[in-house]
Order: C-alpha cells, then sequence, then structure tokens
C-alpha cells in the first residue's frame, strides 16, 4: 500500500489487484455466516402445507351410506384417502423437517457496509 493506491493478493500468490484509493467509496465488512435452517423450515411449511392439500383434495373420495357404532347401512362405503385439511397438515409437516434440513446445509454470509471517509 502507498498513498495513492491499495495492493490486494487474492487466491493465487501471482493474482494481485491495485485499487487507486481515489476510486473506493465504500468497503464490506463480513459480519459470518449463519445456517439458513429457519426460513427453510418457512419455505417448507407453507409449501409443504400448500402440496399436501392439493394431492389430498385431488385423492379424496368421499364415502357413501351412514354408519353408527352397532349398525352400518347396507351402501355403507368408507371414505379413501385425506380431507384437504388433513393432507395439509401432514405436508406441513414433512415440508417442516425436509426445509430445515436443507436450510442447515445452505449457508449464507452477511455483510456490512460502511463508507470511506
Amino acid at each position: 500500500m502507498n498513498s495513492d493506491s491499495i495492493t490486494l493478493g487474492l487466491e493465487r500468490p501471482d493474482d494481485v489487484r491495485r485499487f487507486a484509493v481515489a476510486n473506493i467509496t465504500d468497503f464490506g465488512i463480513s459480519r459470518g455466516r449463519r445456517s439458513n435452517a429457519r426460513r427453510g423450515m418457512l419455505y417448507g411449511l407453507v409449501g409443504g402445507a400448500a402440496i399436501g392439500s392439493v394431492w389430498a383434495a385431488a385423492t379424496y373420495e368421499k364415502g357413501s351410506g351412514k354408519c353408527s357404532f352397532f349398525y352400518c347401512t347396507p351402501d355403507y362405503r368408507s371414505a379413501k384417502g385425506m380431507k384437504a385439511d388433513a393432507g395439509a397438515i401432514v405436508g406441513a409437516l414433512g415440508g417442516l423437517v425436509a426445509g430445515g434440513i436443507i436450510g442447515r446445509f445452505y449457508h449464507t454470509e452477511k455483510w456490512t457496509r460502511r463508507p470511506v471517509r
């Protein structure tokens, strides 16, 4: 470094960059890396609920007839599949877990910009 320029060495020893001090207006300070598990869990929860409810609504077949504790009518047929609300809950739980696992391994770096005085 001299009074009119700054020299930075990058990854390789022969890879050097020189910058004029007059052209530098601000710089960034790294505040560290962080996991995105919470964000992944939120996205997974919402996405899983949406997919689960659509899937359940598309595959649900309503039953027919009536059934009580002691007697079922002759035309009784039980329902097949899940209702949309149950599908949303199952999908949300699955998405929550999957999103948390994926987000746990996806990291971002937080930067703060500072002006040069």
